[in-house]
């Protein structure tokens, strides 16, 4: 595992921590096959993988080669933001942001300069460890001018004092608002089928992990039984600070 993906997955289990009170206390190990190992009352070992939960189209292909174009377009957009930002900063920072739509190419020698001024803003104000959710849509839109104001939904900022690059991670472009139960089961059952392959572990939890509103996502099931063969599986939005644990069955 390399250091960026060990400092990603560091900051997930901090927040994690904070909304989870009987995560137990530990010796902490940052691996692979599970993400995160706890060594606590003395000798039980608590294996946590960490996986992104994309949307249906995303996680299937189903949408084709249009769906990668734009998510590489995206991800080099928010890149073309933070090499700015960087300019005139040596904080590190992570960016995500929710686009309406996929703005043109034409569009970008604004969208990209309107961008920085509002990360640069913001950013200057923030407390090491927060996580911020700029709207243009409820508050500064002097800030946007009408053509960021027709493609940007969200703008999210985290920073954290483990962070020691700036990156783009573009968590929420790959989500959209469709996540049904069906795969749901299918990304626990790919994980299950991995479980053989991890360090042995007195119990195993999977945590998939989102950005954006849970309220997006229409046909999600909270009283629906999963069959995993994780002792404990849990969704969880980072960015506004909810873990949801599902139901679970062998």
């Amino acid at each position: 595992m390399s250091k960026s993906e060990i400092e990603e997955n560091r900051f997930y289990f901090d927040k994690l921590s904070e909304q989870l009170n009987e995560l137990p206390t530990g010796k902490i190990v940052f691996d692979d096959k599970p993400d995160i190992v706890i060594r606590y009352q003395g000798n039980d070992l608590l294996g946590i993988e960490l996986t992104n939960l994309y949307s249906d189209g995303n996680h299937n292909r189903k949408t084709g080669s249009k769906l990668k174009l734009d998510q590489t377009f995206l991800e080099q957009l928010g890149k073309d933001v933070i090499d700015n930002v960087k300019k005139y900063t040596d904080r590190c920072f992570h960016l995500d942001i929710d686009f309406k739509k996929v703005p043109n190419k034409k569009h970008l020698n604004k969208i990209i300069p309107t961008l920085t001024k509002v990360v640069l803003k913001h950013l200057s104000q923030m407390n090491e460890g927060e996580c911020l959710k700029v709207s243009p849509s409820l508050f500064n839109q002097h800030d946007f001018d009408e053509y960021s104001l027709k493609f940007i939904q969200t703008i999210y900022i985290l920073t954290s004092p483990q962070f020691k690059i700036s990156k783009y991670i573009g968590l929420l472009n790959s989500q959209v608002k469709s996540l049904k139960t069906t795969h749901i089961q299918t990304v626990i059952s790919e994980k299950d089928n991995k479980l053989r392959e991890y360090k042995p572990c007195d119990s195993y939890w999977l945590v998939m992990i989102i950005g954006g509103s849970m309220s997006q996502f229409s046909e999600f099931d909270e009283e629906k039984y999963y069959s995993t063969l994780f002792d404990r599986v849990f969704i969880f939005n980072v960015m506004n600070h909810v873990l949801n644990e599902l139901k679970t069955s062998i």
